[in-house]
This record gives C-alpha cells, sequence and structure tokens, in this order.
C-alpha cells in the first residue's frame, strides 16, 4: 500500500515539475493554458493527460521549439456537457471547453479526436478556424491513442520496449490489410476489438509519415492542414503529401532491392505505398526486446541459401543467366569476378538487413558473419600469396554458428510454447470475450440497454 501511494506521490511530482501550476491553472512547455474548475485528484488525472496529447503532437507533427502564433486555453468545465466540445474562436486566442467529470472524455474518441486536431491546429501559424472541429482524420487520431496506450503500458520506462501484438501476429501471418482503405474507415464506428486493430496500423502510419516528414518539407503536418478543407480528396490530399515523402524515402533506402527494380517500376504508386507500409509494420511489431518467433528469422536466413551472381561473358557483361550455389561456397564463387566487391557489398547489405526484428545476440551473430564476409579475398594472386583458408574457414564458421544458434532458439521457444499451453487457465481464453458482453454495443438505446441489463439480472437470479 505505502509503495503504491509513494508512485503516485512521485509521478505527481515529476508532473509538476514540468508545468507551471498557479492556482488551479496549468501551462504546458509551448505555453498551453490548462484552467481547472476545480482541485482533486480526477483533475490532475486530466491535466497529465492533456500534458501527455500535447506532447505526442509536439514530437510527431515537428512544432516543438515554434513561437506559438496565438494563445490556446483549455477550460474545464462541469456547465458543459459531457461529451461536447465548445470552441470560442479569437484572432489572438483559441478557448476550448469540455468536461472532465467522471474521466469519460478519456474514452470518448469523437472528443479526443477534436481536442487533437485543434490542439494542433493552435500551433500552426496562420491558421484559420476550421468549418468543422472533426476535421482531423480518424486514422491520426487513432495512431495518436496507440501511441498513448503504449506509453502508458510496455514503453513506459524504454521507448523501444514496444508490445504490439495485432502487428505482430500480422506479420506472422505476413498477411496485412489495405492500408488505402483503412483511411477510410471511420474508427468511431468499430467496436472496442476492432479499433484496438485499427489503432495499432494506424499508428504504423503515422510513425512512418512523422519519419518521412521534415521541418521544412512537413508533409504530415500540411495533410493534417489540407484536411480542415471541406470539399477536399482525402486521397489527393495523402498522395500530394505523405505520399509523396513515402515513395521518396523508398528509393533512397531502395527498398526495390528486395523485389527487383524492373517490378517494382511496373507497380501503382497504391501498390508501392501498400509495400512501404507492409515493411515498416514488421519493422515495428518486431524488436531486440520482442524479436521475431524462430521460423520467420529461419526463412529470411535462408533467403540468402543459395546465393545468386548473373554469368558474365569475357568482356564482365552480364549474358542473362544466374549461377546459383549454396552460400557456403561463395568464397569460390567471387574469386576472380569482375564485380567481385560489387557482389560481396550486395551479400553483406542483405546480411546486415536481417538484423531489423532480431534479439541481441542474433545481431550479434550477423555482424560477425558480415564482418567475415568483408576478409575473403576476390582476387586469385592475393590468394597465391596469402593463405586464403583462416578468412574462408571463419566465414563458414559463422554461418553454422548462426544455424546451430537458430535450432536452440527454436527448441527453448518450443518448450516455453508448451509450458504455457499448459498452465493457461480457463478464464484467460474468455476473459477479453467476456469483457466485451458485459459493454453493450454503442448503438443500442438507453431502453435497450435497461432492458439487457434486468434480462442479465433475472437470468442471474435463477
Amino acid at each position: 500500500m505505502f509503495f503504491r501511494d509513494l508512485n503516485r506521490i512521485l509521478l505527481l511530482t515529476l508532473f509538476f515539475g514540468a508545468v507551471t501550476v498557479q492556482g488551479s491553472s496549468a501551462t504546458t512547455g509551448d505555453g498551453v493554458a490548462i484552467v481547472m474548475d476545480r482541485t482533486s485528484a480526477e483533475s490532475l488525472k486530466t491535466l497529465e493527460e492533456l500534458r501527455t496529447m500535447n506532447a505526442q503532437l509536439l514530437t510527431l507533427f515537428r512544432v516543438t521549439g515554434w513561437r506559438q502564433p496565438r494563445h490556446c486555453k483549455i477550460v474545464l468545465s462541469e456547465e458543459v456537457p459531457k461529451g461536447e466540445l465548445r470552441t470560442e474562436f479569437k484572432p489572438q486566442e483559441w478557448t476550448l471547453h469540455f468536461n472532465d467529470r467522471d474521466g469519460d472524455w478519456r474514452s470518448d474518441y469523437s472528443l479526443r479526436r477534436k481536442l487533437f486536431g485543434l490542439l494542433l491546429l493552435a500551433k500552426v501559424p496562420n491558421s484559420i478556424p476550421p468549418p468543422s472541429s472533426d476535421f482531423l482524420p480518424g486514422w491520426i487520431a487513432a495512431g495518436l491513442e496507440a501511441r498513448l496506450r503504449n506509453a502508458r503500458e510496455s514503453e513506459t520506462l524504454l521507448r523501444r520496449n514496444r508490445w504490439l501484438p495485432v502487428l505482430r501476429a500480422l506479420a506472422e501471418q505476413d498477411t496485412f490489410p489495405d492500408f488505402h482503405r483503412m483511411r477510410m474507415i471511420d474508427p468511431q464506428l468499430l467496436p472496442s476489438p476492432a479499433r484496438v486493430w485499427y489503432e495499432e496500423l494506424s499508428r504504423v502510419m503515422l510513425e512512418l509519415g512523422s519519419e518521412r516528414s521534415g521541418v521544412i518539407d512537413n508533409a504530415l503536418l500540411d495533410y493534417c492542414i489540407l484536411s480542415t478543407i471541406p470539399a477536399g480528396s482525402e486521397n489527393q490530399n495523402f498522395l500530394s503529401t505523405l505520399g509523396r515523402v513515402l515513395l521518396e524515402g523508398a528509393a533512397k533506402e531502395r527498398i526495390f532491392d528486395s523485389i527487383g527494380r524492373e517490378q517494382w517500376d511496373e507497380m501503382t504508386e497504391a501498390e508501392k505505398l501498400q509495400r512501404i507500409l507492409e515493411r515498416q509494420a514488421r519493422r515495428m511489431a518486431f524488436n531486440e526486446y520482442f524479436p521475431q518467433p524462430v521460423h520467420l528469422i529461419v526463412a529470411a536466413f535462408e533467403s540468402l541459401d543459395p546465393v545468386s551472381f548473373p554469368v558474365l561473358n569475357e568482356k564482365g557483361e552480364p549474358t542473362g543467366e544466374q549461377l546459383r550455389f549454396p552460400l557456403a561456397e561463395f568464397p569460390e564463387h567471387i574469386l576472380g569476378r569482375l564485380d567481385a566487391q560489387q557482389q560481396q557489398i550486395a551479400l553483406r547489405n542483405r546480411i546486415l538487413a536481417l538484423r531489423e526484428g532480431n534479439s541481441i545476440s542474433g545481431r550479434l551473430l550477423l555482424e560477425n558473419l558480415a564482418e567475415a564476409l568483408m576478409l575473403l579475398p576476390l582476387q586469385a594472386q592475393v590468394r597465391s600469396t596469402n593463405n586464403p583458408a583462416p578468412a574462408i574457414d571463419r566465414f563458414r564458421q559463422e554461418i553454422a554458428r548462426i544455424r546451430a544458434d537458430l535450432e536452440r532458439r527454436a527448441k527453448i521457444e518450443d518448450l516455453l510454447e508448451r509450458t504455457e499451453q499448459e498452465n493457461r487457465i480457463p478464464a484467460e481464453f474468455y476473459d477479453k470475450a467476456i469483457r466485451e458482453a458485459e459493454q453493450p454495443a454503442f448503438f443500442f438505446t438507453d431502453r435497450e440497454k435497461d432492458f439487457l441489463d434486468r434480462v442479465e439480472r433475472e437470468w442471474l437470479d435463477d
């Protein structure tokens, strides 16, 4: 009990160190004023949540350090009906009023979407009040909610320590939904379990969009600003902003290397964007703290074997034919080729690319293999003057070490999986279904909800 209260006290102490509190108001670091109509534990939770929401906007949309073009104020008031957001727009001040009683606003998607949108727009110079307060695209708000949820859970202390079960499940099955169609969905219409899926997938688009945007070419922010125009086309807005920078980033990172340049060039823009976002989803699903399952790592490593080289003629030009051979025979086949260094570097890049989503020990083994690869002699005269055996032996030993490590990890995973299944209790299988059944669908009227509650009570009494 003591340590639980102490933890709460420490959190509040750290929180108040980040804001300036005067009576019943507080100011965030970038100048957003939060005015409370009371001082209580509940209002402090609201204050902390609003500060976190604002910090997410500053980080993702790269508006940190901007001189605020206008004063933005959030007023918490019991007089405002729950779920409603009242706004006052003046040239130098935007004021947002809502009711935070009972904490219901934390799960009110519609209200939070409006708060996110107006808080962001208030930070943009020369912006005007939007015709509608719920202009922010639904997937943007859903992605923000996913980040906030994980910040309270797995990512509390370490940003890289993220656990995204939906992305992991989809990546393991190598099946992803159409991200273009996802952008057209209104998450407010989704039931709770489906919204969790939607939020994780939206986070993929949001974080990659933020990563590809810059201070000068802020495509993510531009996309949100264009969304304030009611008559605008969402697809056109996306392609002219985020779609553009995602395709440019893919070209710089040479994503097409994995499928071939010719096949990449034949794909439509929509197909390229889908491939780019699927790649980002896999990157986010796995990390060194929650690595890929062994069967995926094995499949990725075995994709290196056999190695394929283009057959060259006497002038060193490709003949159109391919030479395939085991990875362990690479040292013999690379010897004396005119493109030896090019093929060596290409294989090294493919090996190092397997580090993403791998465990810390697995990453080290791959780096050792890449290092051994780069020490192989490429020219016949080098082999004649030096003994190549140690370099070749080391290269083959590193391959053997990786395969032995994967075999060992597969046995460990199998043992842990069997132990977990043997010790699971029935409640774990039905817990989510029970909790979902306890929450009537949002489209039920109050009379229908009362009827369901009455039938449930009668059934339990019997």
